[in-house]
């Protein structure tokens, strides 16, 4: 039996070349050429996965479905609670020195207000105004108004109606103050405010319970006159209200 031939050149797992043995091949002899082991090719890259099936979104949930109800939920439970409260913390915040809370009429249009009951008894325009002096009196295109107050007081004095202002009230809410500057100069009646008159040559008012008190007013041609002011500063923020008879 021949000799099993001694193992040629070969590669490494590492690609090198390993050399022939010496006495490996007889004198003479060619080695065999020395080749390298085949490359090992590299696995194909595999990619992107593939997509799966698509999800399918399911119906909205119930909070998703009324989040717009649930969000104009919140003013207007606000405003349910606090509508009841609402006016009265606007007349405990708002200045109190100032009218704001009318004291409204009792019985035949009477108003107890200051001690004292007071009503409307007559408003209506004045025509042909004229200055101390007998002449037309230019008011520049207003109406001068006139109004008449009576007034029901036991007392003979009335500290609180002393200090007291009247205003004329249009129906667009704006407010005249008697006697402005405008009529210093007209032909009307004296006197002001809302105590008792006296009469001349006497120091004590006359007797009696009623009385009567006549007020002016300059208004544009536009205004209609609507209601009477009557302000007392210790009475604030209440005002007798007289509505126009």
């Amino acid at each position: 039996m021949a000799p099993f031939p001694a193992p040629g050149p070969y590669a490494t797992p590492t690609g090198q070349f390993r050399p022939p043995v010496p006495g490996q091949f007889p004198p003479g002899a060619v080695p065999p050429p020395m080749t390298a082991a085949p490359p090992t090719a590299a696995p194909p890259f595999p990619g992107p996965p593939a997509p799966g099936p698509a999800a399918v979104a399911g119906p909205p949930g119930w909070w998703r479905r009324n989040r717009w109800g649930l969000l104009l939920l919140v003013p207007m439970l606000a405003a349910a609670l606090l509508g009841p409260w609402w006016e009265d913390g606007r007349v405990y915040l708002s200045d109190p020195t100032e009218p704001r809370v009318p004291v409204g009429t009792g019985e035949a249009g009477w108003v107890a207000f200051a001690g004292a009951r007071m009503r409307l008894e007559k408003l209506a325009d004045v025509k042909n105004v004229v200055d101390r002096d007998r002449k037309p009196l230019a008011v520049g295109g207003a109406v001068v108004w006139e109004a008449t107050v009576a007034y029901d007081d036991p007392q003979q004095e009335n500290p609180k109606l002393s200090a007291c202002t009247v205003y004329l009230e249009d129906t667009t809410g704006r407010r005249f103050s008697d006697r402005p500057n405008e009529l210093s100069r007209a032909n009307l009646p004296s006197g002001s405010g809302c105590t008792r008159p006296t009469t001349a040559g006497r120091s004590a008012p006359p007797p009696g319970a009623r009385y009567l008190k006549t007020y002016f007013f300059l208004l544009p041609p536009d205004a209609t006159p609507s209601a009477l002011w009557v302000t007392v500063p210790i009475e604030n923020p209440n005002y007798a209200r007289l509505p126009r008879p």
